[in-house]
């Protein structure tokens, strides 16, 4: 089950960095000169606030706690803080009452428990602290501590998001950009909360709010206040706005064409683990685009993204692989292996090597049913190619019964995508099927037509790059 870090948030949150902050002095406080006279204040605040706490205040109660937790005034004590937050939360104290939970979310001195932290953040939750609402949101969407529940999740949240907190807010409105099961894709409530959080300083929505203007979703298309986005959010260190803003350099969109800068963030973001940037850096090695050609730096982050699961970059490889260079010695094993995991992702031109691979058994045993699937798989994806061979397989009997219904589906798939050599040989196979076929097969291609729409442009293109196919 997936865990997410709620203590350290909670305590980084905007509620309790306040009280934290009136209780301690800050680092810029503090003089060389007077660490001595500082130390005593800090030492008297510690004993005015625990004065307080035993006294009954809840505020005090809590900060306390928080002490225990930090153990940067005293040493930390898990147990001594889930006590004295026991204190504050019996008085209906809400940050206390969501640190509790926080304790048993992260099983901080306490069992890890999900429906007991649960439990704990709804009282605050219920509260209004607006923390624990988008925690406890966040625990409905994942099924922690109860049945995952995006109806939950999303109440939650919006509570939340209402109140102006940001992460709440960015949550909503990436899930309405991209929409999910259950949830269909609204614009025009992705762009209200991403705005708000954006507003915030919240760089997810910042990066997403960027593309939304790259690609013209909801709004009118604006690469230029996209890139402007992209900079807000990259320039804290988020990897997608890094990346996305390296593909805009890149391409010279919403901004002059610079392929040093373009380097520039893609390295940023490589660097974090982004693996799309990563396989872009390797191309622009690959290229000498904004750096220096090098062979082997350019085989290290396409490796690095490939590793990653990036199935683009796995094509890559294995390209690389099955012709020789790039680095790397002829491996059809290895050129094998690479496709197999990119194909096994649905990316189309990897099936469709791979069952090259396996028709003309190089780096594998040869294997007319693998051939069969994996060309469906690809054709299904619409990769012209493959529907033009699976066309072929279907008309001449390779491997498979004939059947010329089946021949006509994929010639004509394939004549539609412009592969002009399926023309001929789907005249000939049409005038073998009687009216009836041909308006059934018609209808079969309109559905699977349709199934494919028109996919998304991405935000960040790639360098052109070279991946070597293998020949039937």
């Amino acid at each position: 089950m997936r865990r997410f870090p709620i203590l350290l948030a909670l305590l980084l949150s905007p509620a309790a960095v306040a009280q934290d902050e009136a209780a301690t002095p800050s680092a810029g406080d503090i003089d060389v000169e007077t660490v001595g006279t500082t130390r005593e204040k800090i030492e008297a605040a510690r004993q005015a606030v625990e004065e307080k706490a035993e006294a009954g205040d809840a505020d005090a109660q809590y900060l306390v706690g928080a002490m225990y937790i930090k153990g940067e005034i005293v040493p930390r004590d898990n147990a001594e803080a889930l006590k004295w937050w026991r204190r504050a939360a019996a008085q209906r104290h809400a940050q206390s009452q969501a640190a509790i939970g926080a304790l048993y979310a992260d099983g901080l001195g306490v069992p890890q428990d999900d429906a007991e932290a649960l439990k704990w953040l709804r009282l605050a939750a219920n509260q209004n602290h607006a923390h624990a609402q988008y925690v406890v949101g966040s625990m409905y969407a994942i099924g922690r501590g109860a049945e995952a529940s995006d109806e939950e999740a999303i109440r939650w949240w919006r509570k939340s998001a209402e109140q102006g907190y940001a992460l709440a807010q960015s949550v909503l409105g990436i899930l309405y950009a991209e929409g999910a099961d259950k949830i269909p894709r609204d614009t025009d409530k992705a762009l209200l909360w991403l705005r708000r959080a954006a507003d915030q300083g919240n760089a997810d929505a910042q990066n997403k709010l960027g593309e939304l203007y790259a690609r013209g979703r909801g709004v009118a298309q604006d690469e230029s206040q996209a890139a402007a986005w992209f900079h807000k959010a990259a320039e804290q260190g988020n990897v997608n706005a890094q990346s996305n803003l390296g593909g805009l350099y890149a391409d010279g969109r919403g901004v002059e064409r610079d392929d040093a800068r373009s380097a520039e963030w893609l390295r940023k973001a490589a660097l974090g683990n982004h693996p799309k940037a990563q396989y872009y850096l390797g191309l622009m090695y690959a290229g000498g685009r904004g750096v220096g050609r090098d062979e082997a730096e350019a085989l290290g982050w396409i490796r690095k993204a490939a590793e990653r699961n990036l199935a683009q970059a796995q094509y890559h490889l294995g390209g690389l692989y099955n012709s020789g260079g790039g680095g790397v010695e002829q491996d059809a094993q290895a050129a094998f292996q690479w496709f197999r995991k990119a194909a096994l992702q649905g990316h189309a031109e990897s099936q469709h090597n791979l069952a090259v691979l396996y028709r003309i058994g190089r780096g594998t045993a040869p294997d007319p049913a693998a051939v069969r699937k994996w060309l469906h798989r690809s054709g299904e994806g619409g990769f012209v190619p493959a529907q033009h061979k699976l066309g072929l397989l279907y008309h001449q009997g390779d491997g498979v019964s004939r059947d010329p219904y089946q021949a006509y589906i994929w010639l004509s798939l394939a004549r539609a995508g412009g592969f002009s050599q399926a023309a001929e040989v789907q005249v000939e196979v049409s005038a073998s099927l009687t009216e009836e076929q041909r308006a059934e097969a018609d209808r079969e291609i309109t559905r699977i037509q349709e199934h494919l729409g028109r996919p998304e442009s991405p935000v960040t293109s790639s360098p052109s790059a070279a991946e070597g196919t293998p020949q039937p």
